[in-house]
């Protein structure tokens, strides 16, 4: 049959009655399946069978027949119906040119005939990496807003002294020391005096 397509990510589930076959993407999992192509020649000698059965194997030698004719012809029929479901699969799924995988179409660039784990979305990317430099941005604001006491999500300060969040008061309940809290403006990082509203160093508003 030469090269065969997809010869390592289908599943035959087949019967002896008809053919049918799975194929995924070998990026995201994702399934298609082809129609179930009847087999006849199994259907008929399931009849038989059935006949034969029914009247008490007197039809024993027709019940062999048909099991050879289904036999010599299952191979071929199973290979035409393997081969046509191979050409129906290629409308959905594409092969990497690079590490030789096949993709759907979520999962493949068409302009450059290589999946996205060979060749990423430049555009997807940049985007990914945006996001993750805006919540390291965040997470530095939201840790230097919880230092200086600005922000509290449990009620919590931090000590000046020992570093430990402890519940407010005059002094530290784990070190002893003197609590003050500090304040600094989130522009120039003066430290800031009483509740202004404005920086007084730099102007910027608090």
């Amino acid at each position: 049959m030469g090269e065969i397509a997809f010869s390592n990510n289908y599943n035959d589930i087949s019967d002896n009655t008809g053919f049918q076959f799975e194929f995924y993407c070998e990026g995201c999992g994702d399934v298609w399946r082809n129609e179930y192509n009847r087999y006849l020649a199994g259907t008929t000698s399931g009849i038989v069978k059935t006949v034969g059965s029914l009247l008490g194997g007197l039809l024993g030698g027709a019940e062999r027949v048909a099991d050879q004719v289904s036999d010599a012809g299952y191979r071929g029929a199973h290979d035409k119906a393997f081969a046509e479901a191979v050409e129906q699969a290629k409308v959905h799924f594409q092969r990497c040119r690079r590490c030789g995988n096949y993709f759907c179409s979520k999962c493949y660039n068409p302009n450059l005939k290589l999946c996205t784990n060979c060749a990423p979305s430049v555009e997807e990317e940049s985007n990914v990496a945006a996001r993750q430099a805006e919540i390291e941005m965040a997470t530095e604001k939201a840790a230097a807003s919880v230092k200086s006491g600005k922000r509290q999500t449990d009620g919590n300060v931090v000590c000046e002294s020992c570093g430990a969040r402890v519940k407010p008061g005059k002094f530290c309940s784990e070190c002893g020391g003197t609590m003050t809290i500090k304040l600094h403006c989130k522009s120039c990082n003066a430290e800031l005096e009483g509740s202004p509203k404005f920086c007084p160093e730099c102007g910027q508003r608090l």
